[in-house]
């Protein structure tokens, strides 16, 4: 692979895992919010933190790989 593609993919991964804890302090904020008036919210919010870390480990091992 050139060294300009690995270098532009480097940052990608960069940029997504940027994305990720951004979406993760959005979570932290939701929760703040609902502060128990919304259990729905809370239920949710189980499911995304499960594939934020998911994708996170993906991102990560595609970081590492270049």
């Amino acid at each position: 692979m050139p060294r300009s593609t690995r270098v532009e993919l480097r940052r990608k991964a960069d940029c997504a895992l940027k994305l990720l804890d951004n979406l993760d302090v959005y979570l932290m904020e939701m929760d703040l919010v609902a502060d128990g008036r919304q259990p729905a919210i809370l239920e949710a919010k189980q499911m995304l933190v499960k594939g934020h870390d998911a994708l996170r480990t993906l991102w990560q091992a595609l970081r590492q790989s270049l």
